[in-house]
């Protein structure tokens, strides 16, 4: 894990939006590890440190991953191409990961799996994502096999209706 850190915040280039199979490690027997094989995911944290450990993450765990540092950010990246999973912090300056999930479900034809990614999961934190909309609420930090564990259940249910929460519980 602290290989995967330290890859992240060497590279501090900017990647410019692909929706486009990252290159993942692979198995032995040629295919991705993990259960996000070619999910999209956009990512959004104002913490560039975060957004790098995340992609990184999915990314082993086989997923297509773009990332945005703000509202406005993710919403360009939105028009760019809608993806299968929407993961943002909640806490960001300006436009906060709740004002982004509401410009995302008023958006004609963009219905997605939104996640809250957030230091703040305390009970009534929880109850606010939910009624917000938000279909998963996880607290940072969190164990990253936990972290694809729950992605990988959300995008296979069919009940999105429960915000449990993920940490290091």
């Amino acid at each position: 894990m602290l290989q995967l850190l330290r890859a992240a915040i060497a590279n501090n280039g900017a990647q410019p939006f692909q929706w486009k199979p990252a290159n993942t490690f692979s198995s032995p027997n040629g295919h991705a590890p993990g259960t996000l094989r070619n999910l999209k995911v956009l990512i959004v944290d104002d913490d560039l440190d975060t957004v790098k450990l995340l992609t990184l993450v999915l990314q082993r765990a086989g997923a297509v991953v773009v990332s945005a540092t703000s509202t406005a950010q993710a919403l360009l990246r939105l028009g760019e191409g809608v993806p299968d999973i929407l993961v943002t912090d909640l806490s960001m300056p300006g436009e906060d990961g709740y004002d982004l999930l509401q410009q995302v479900r008023l958006r004609a034809g963009v219905t997605l799996p939104a996640v809250a990614f957030s230091a703040l999961h305390d009970v009534s934190e929880r109850s606010k994502t939910a009624r917000a909309g938000f279909d998963l609420h996880v607290g940072k930090p969190v164990k990253p096999s936990l972290l694809v564990e729950h992605l990988a259940q959300l995008v296979r249910s069919d009940n999105a209706s429960q915000v449990p929460v993920a940490g290091l519980h």
